[in-house]
């Protein structure tokens, strides 16, 4: 008696193929990005200059992976610095592609200083951890991300000017009695934010909290 079966057609079978190496594919690059948000990503994937004080300070990412996790030392030398919005393609003159499937940033303690921008329109950046050691920040590091909550660690003494201005996903801030002062203009434009827990007395810039509509007792 003859198999009355239908077989599947060629097309048919090179498509399921297809489509099993690409699952296979994707689940592998799922795998090496969990690898090295926890084990620290190779240097290959920066550009970076040394300093004159012999630290690193991260110029561009260059790598495809939606967690980005920025090592704490680069040729045996420290990252102390990220540089100038970290993902502008300086060929294109635009803001690279693959910055819009980053979720999550992690700066190792190590970094003293964020540039202007630095993390500026990752749309979908929605955690990112505040260096303890940070001292010094650029405007607008977090502009236009989907971070909803910043954590300051004890240890920064300061907040800069409009530092963390336009991020309008940004629910709640906690900020340790080890600010000192927090800037003109560092939370302006967070249109989302809602709570501010400020444990120590900072002093206070000028419209720290200017344009934030929903936030109902700002700070002074």
């Amino acid at each position: 008696m003859e198999d009355t079966k239908p077989k599947k057609s060629l097309p048919k079978r090179i498509c399921i193929i297809t489509l099993i190496l690409l699952g296979l594919i994707f689940l592998i690059y799922v795998i090496i990005n969990f690898v090295f948000w926890k084990k620290g990503m190779p240097e290959r994937y920066f550009e970076y200059t040394i300093l004159e004080n012999d630290t690193v300070e991260i110029k561009h990412y260059t790598g495809s992976f939606f967690l980005l996790n920025i090592p704490d030392t680069i040729e045996g030398k420290p990252v102390t610095s990220i540089g100038y919005h970290i993902m502008w393609d300086k060929d294109s003159n635009a803001l690279n592609w693959f910055s819009l499937f980053i979720t999550s940033v992690h700066l190792p303690d190590t970094v003293e200083e964020t540039h202007d921008y630095a993390f500026s329109n990752f749309t979908n950046l929605r955690t990112i951890n505040i260096p303890s050691n940070l001292k010094r920040t650029g405007i607008l590091i977090l502009q236009d991300t989907k971070v909803t909550k910043l954590v300051f660690p004890e240890g920064i003494t300061e907040i800069g000017d409009q530092a963390f201005n336009r991020c309008k996903a940004l629910k709640k801030i906690v900020i340790p009695a080890s600010v000192k002062h927090i800037d003109d203009h560092a939370f302006s434009e967070c249109t989302s934010l809602e709570e501010v827990i400020i444990e120590g007395s900072p002093d206070m810039g000028e419209e720290v909290f200017a344009g934030c509509e929903k936030l109902v007792n700002k700070p002074e």
